[in-house]
């Protein structure tokens, strides 16, 4: 992804949408079984959620359901720490306090940030290539400065 489509895909203010936010839910998977065990347990757990699941690391944010499946079935009775462990780096990413909430799963965590991330988002709209926007009472259009190429923010409102 370059620094222009990660631009795109988050709004002022931080707010996060689409393939950012799936990114940071990978990234705190990797980040928390990283922090939790060593690398030939990582790989093995990758591995074996591949072949049982079929589902490759890449896809967890899309197959939420299929990597908290696999967890469980590997890990059993601790998985909810590690659930709780995922969640809280997620959080951190987002810039949402954790609160811990016992009948929570990943699942339930990942859909509150989505939603508030969501809730939060900016009305704006980033047009990536050179178009002509109309002026009206209802749009403020700010020209791109230098280092945003040819960026044009159209905020609505």
């Amino acid at each position: 992804m370059t620094a222009l489509q990660h631009y795109t895909q988050v709004t002022l203010k931080g707010a996060i949408v689409g393939e950012a936010f799936n990114d940071f839910v990978l990234e705190s998977v990797d980040e928390a079984l990283r922090d939790l065990f060593c690398k030939d347990v990582r790989c093995e757990f990758y591995l074996h959620m591949e072949r049982r699941e079929f589902c490759v690391r890449e896809e967890i944010p899309f197959k939420l359901d299929r990597f908290l499946s696999c967890l469980r079935q590997t890990f059993g009775s601790i998985s909810g720490t590690i659930e709780r462990a995922i969640a809280k780096r997620l959080y951190v990413r987002v810039g949402l306090q954790f609160s811990d909430f016992p009948k929570w799963d990943l699942e339930e965590y990942v859909k509150y940030a989505r939603r508030h991330l969501d809730s939060k988002r900016l009305p704006a709209l980033l047009i990536c290539s050179p178009v002509s926007v109309p002026k009206s009472d209802s749009a403020i259009v700010n020209q791109p400065s230098q280092d945003c190429g040819s960026v044009l923010l159209v905020t609505v409102g």
